[in-house]
């Protein structure tokens, strides 16, 4: 709120130069209240160059104008620096400067403030830049050097803060995981553990990464949380010994473990399940590991749905 309560005070504006081709018209409005009286009033005018123009005068004795708009709309051809000032008998104080870009208006409203339009009718912010207009249903204003539009994400993607991000923030899928097979037989030797190769993608989605050529074995996690991971194998038929199916983290820490005896009819097929929780690093991997003591090697048998088989699914969205 400006309030002129004196005869000597006014609102200036002035100019920091000469313009090149037109000075800059001024728009003002205000309101004079007396004890008994409460009357509007307007203004209208041009800069004059460097030489300080009245926008709002003085009130007469025994009244307070309240300044209601003021508007400076730069029509010349080139950029210029306005300052907005109160006169008090000749004190002045600047009560705004900055520069306007050609096109460019100077607002200052009861209520909200000064602040400047540019061309497209959007609010200008921090060093000259405009507040983008959001332009979709969904659409956010967020903040990168200026204010700028984050378009609406895909569906069902959630926003997430992401400090590599430009803008602190990004939509991202809600859904992290993916599920790996291996397309031939693997032989486990007697007494060996051995990681299960992993050469196929059922899917896969951001969020995980995963070679099917380099460490095919190796499912990486990118971002920190919870995950949930399931395995399934089938062993070639064998009826000797035990047989053991694990979670290895980064090829050093088991977290989850299955183990069984073997079938004691040897010409059916063993099948095993584990299932585990792990609260994972970012870029940690996991890894299903075997291990079978029957005397002599056994394949891990390749099934087009079911073996083997490791999903990897991330539980509390975080990351």
């Amino acid at each position: 709120m400006i309030i002129l309560d004196a005869t000597t005070k006014s609102l200036e504006i002035l100019l920091g130069g000469a313009v090149t081709t037109t000075q800059l018209p001024f728009v003002a409005t205000y309101v004079d209240m007396t004890t008994s009286a409460y009357t509007p009033g307007s203004n209208d005018g041009a800069s004059n160059n460097t030489t300080a123009v009245t926008a709002v005068s003085a009130p007469a004795s025994s009244t307070q104008r309240q300044v209601k708009l003021l508007t400076v709309y730069n029509a010349d051809t080139a950029s210029a620096t306005l300052t907005v000032r109160y006169n008090n008998n000749s004190t002045t104080r600047i009560m705004w400067k900055g520069t306007l870009a050609v096109g460019d208006t100077f607002v200052y409203t009861d209520g909200e403030g000064a602040r400047v339009i540019d061309t497209s009718g959007k609010l200008k912010v921090t060093s000259g830049t405009s507040v983008d207009t959001v332009t979709t249903k969904g659409d956010l204003l967020t903040y990168d050097t200026a204010t700028t539009r984050l378009a609406v994400g895909t569906d069902g993607y959630r926003l997430q803060a992401d400090s590599a991000e430009s803008k602190g923030i990004k939509w991202a899928s809600t859904d992290i995981g993916g599920r790996f097979t291996h397309n031939a037989n693997q032989s486990i030797s007697h007494n060996t553990s051995t990681v299960i190769a992993l050469n196929t993608e059922t899917y896969k989605t951001s969020g995980i990464t995963h070679s099917t050529v380099t460490n095919n074995s190796r499912v990486t996690m990118d971002s920190a949380g919870k995950y949930i991971f399931t395995a399934n194998v089938s062993w070639a038929a064998n009826a000797t010994g035990f047989r053991a199916l694990v979670f290895k983290i980064n090829g050093t820490t088991f977290v989850g473990i299955a183990r069984m005896m073997a079938i004691s009819t040897a010409s059916e097929q063993s099948y095993q399940m584990a299932v585990t929780e792990w609260n994972a690093n970012a870029n940690d991997y996991v890894e299903i590991e075997v291990f079978q003591n029957s005397g002599s090697s056994i394949n891990i048998e390749t099934g087009s749905s079911f073996s083997p088989v490791l999903t990897v699914r991330k539980v509390d969205r975080g990351g």
